[in-house]
């Protein structure tokens, strides 16, 4: 887990260097292994060092193209290395070592900004042409590495951490209550805000370029999730064949490290199955790794976020030691601290738990972690798998999915489903618009979001309506496939996982949000995912010899709700006080947020509006940065 910071002066000035340091010292939990400025002109380049792997230790950042034209600092890995590399060969470029930055800074160096269409892995970074005076930024497809940016007219400032461009202003800019309104709301609809106006985050699978002379940066999307099904085989066995060896792949992979690897191990069937590929890699002699360690967090026995009977089950199928971790009891006030020291909302609790486990993998010597994030995105089918059967002309897959429900379901119910999930989503939309209208309408009492301020609840709305335009004139299938896609509360818990790892001194991998991996689910049909009533079909049948029987079948999922619960009397009376000052009390509405936490109090778990609270708390924590901020420049 890297660090990069970038300034570049479009005016021709020379690069702010007193800024950039004050940019490295705000990161620098992100370089454990030192960092390194570059400095040209109207650019200047920063990184902060993580090694993960040899190859890492052969290069220092930032770090220029054989003919020294260009400059890169790269944070994140590649999974199609050796595959670039051998067509830099092929092209005539002689390559100085295998590491990723080097393969980057050569491939951009010889095709220009298209080669950030072929990089398929995880990462940001920022690349300067020196004779051009021109800068490149990017992030990968899922933005499963962070990138922030501010532009002020003259001078762009890029940083991983929203704390590293803060560090470089002048002045601390305002708070974006737009953005505050999503989290207090929990309501997501924008990817490229932080609390912060004017601190912006680049989008996933964006690039933004500025050139000397230019008057704002642009910015162009070089990658889309596909819509249109075209990975077509005769039978289950061959997807489940396909399936395997990509995920296989994926996972060698992301396990390429000189130090141990670890993996976080749920119990559940992504993360176990992340586990248990690599584990049947390392049999093979195939990790690229001198061990591996599998680390879960232990819940509340006998609660439902007890899951020790399922991940010791796949200690004894693997017959490797599990490390167990007891849940932490994060006191408030550190949720709090930590919000101010990154300059952004509190973690929330069931993403800081994980920060024992990685503690605990980081003191065995580990510096990656892989997990099983993603499988609960693209592997969960839906039932119009029978409408996309019916369009694609795949009559086997109808038939099987029918067969499956008429099995669990009873020949009725199987035809009724046929007909509501088949035939109506391709009826005339007249036909459509009438069937909805027999349907009764479900209201959710909390999508009024009457504990906003009615100016915030306003805000929102316009962020709401903006955001669902992308996808009016988009058929249903592939707008399903882009919402996936374009999630920002996804988008969002990355992030915080990221920034909880770099301040361990640890890396995480995501193999299940891979490129490949997104792309296979993507293209493939959705009988595969759900067939009667099971999800995760294809998963669970590729995965027969990889997991425990116990975990295969496994329907139910941990909830982590005591990490929430006991903060929720401190959460109240925090918020409470905070009600009485401004910029909170501009933000909510005090006596609907006092009725929400007494609707919560002694409900049950999936009754509680546990994930609006928590954006009212995070909401009042950041408010107490704003006003001492603004007392500062007072």
């Amino acid at each position: 887990m890297s660090g990069i910071a970038a300034i570049f002066h479009a005016d021709g000035a020379p690069a702010d260097m007193a800024a950039l340091r004050r940019m490295v010292d705000a990161m620098a939990y992100r370089g454990p292994d030192g960092s390194e400025i570059a400095e040209h002109g109207c650019a200047a380049l920063a990184h902060l060092a993580l090694h993960i792997d040899p190859d890492d230790r052969t290069v220092s950042q930032p770090v220029a193209s054989a003919d020294g034209r260009h400059l890169l600092v790269l944070d994140g890995f590649l999974i199609n290395g050796p595959e670039l590399c051998r067509d830099l060969e092929e092209l005539g470029v002689p390559l100085r070592g295998r590491s990723d930055a080097e393969i980057v800074v050569q491939g951009l160096a010889t095709r220009g900004e298209e080669a950030v269409e072929r990089l398929e892995g995880e990462f940001a970074f920022v690349w300067v042409d020196l004779a051009e005076q021109r800068v490149l930024c990017a992030r990968d497809h899922y933005g499963l590495r962070p990138l922030t940016y501010h532009w002020d007219g003259p001078r762009l400032i890029v940083a991983s951490d929203v704390a590293g461009v803060l560090a470089a202003l002048d002045h601390t800019p305002r708070p974006n209550p737009g953005y505050l309104a999503e989290h207090i709301a929990n309501a997501w609809y924008t990817r490229d805000e932080t609390p912060w106006e004017g601190v912006k985050k680049l989008e996933p699978a964006h690039a933004l370029t500025l050139a000397r002379g230019d008057s704002s940066p642009a910015l162009r999307e070089y990658w889309r999730v596909p819509t249109q099904v075209d990975i077509r085989y005769r039978s289950d066995a061959e997807y489940a064949e396909h399936y395997r060896a990509m995920l296989d792949e994926v996972v060698r992979r992301c396990a390429t490290s000189d130090q141990p690897v670890a993996f976080e191990v749920s119990g559940g069937l992504d993360s176990s199955a992340v586990f248990g590929l690599a584990h049947a890699a390392a049999q093979r002699g195939e990790l690229a790794a001198p061990g591996m360690a599998g680390y879960a967090l232990k819940g509340v026995p006998g609660d439902h976020s007890d899951e020790r009977r399922y991940y010791r089950a796949v200690s004894e199928h693997t017959g490797r030691t599990i490390n167990e971790i007891d849940l932490p009891a994060t006191p408030l006030p550190a949720f709090i601290a930590q919000g101010i020291a990154d300059g952004t909302l509190s973690f929330p609790p069931n993403t800081e738990m994980l920060g024992a486990l990685l503690a605990n993998a980081r003191s065995n010597g580990s510096r990656i972690c892989l997990t099983g994030q993603g499988g609960d995105i693209w592997l969960d089918g839906y039932e119009r798998h029978y409408a996309e059967s019916l369009r694609i002309g795949d009559y086997s897959g109808l038939g099987m999915g029918w067969n499956a429900d008429r099995q669990s379901r009873g020949s009725a119910a199987a035809t009724l489903r046929l007909l509501r999930y088949g035939l109506l989503p391709l009826a005339p939309e007249a036909l459509k618009k009438g069937a909805r209208r027999l349907r009764p309408i479900r209201r959710d009492p909390l999508s009024d979001h009457l504990w906003l301020s009615p100016r915030l609840r306003e805000m929102l709305e316009k962020r709401k309506r903006r955001f669902e335009a992308q996808f009016d004139k988009i058929p249903y299938p592939a707008a399903r496939k882009m919402r996936k896609m374009m999630n920002p509360h996804v988008g969002l818990s990355l992030e915080m996982l990221d920034l909880l790892a770099a301040r361990l001194g640890m890396e995480y991998r995501h193999p299940m949000m891979s490129r490949c991996f997104v792309e296979f689910a993507a293209r493939t049909p959705e009988h595969l995912r759900l067939r009667g009533t099971t999800r995760r079909y294809l998963h669970r049948e590729a995965m027969r010899d990889v997991l425990p029987e116990l975990v295969r079948i496994r329907r139910s999922k941990a909830i982590f709700d005591t990490t929430f619960l006991r903060l929720e009397r401190d959460m109240e009376t925090f918020c409470l006080d905070a009600a009485g000052n401004a910029p909170f009390s501009e933000w909510i509405d005090r006596a609907e947020m006092t009725a929400l936490f007494d609707q919560c109090r002694g409900a049950a778990f999936d009754e509680q509006a546990i994930w609006e609270l928590w954006g009212v708390f995070t909401a009042a924590a950041f408010s107490q940065v704003v006003r001492r901020e603004s007392s500062a420049g007072d």
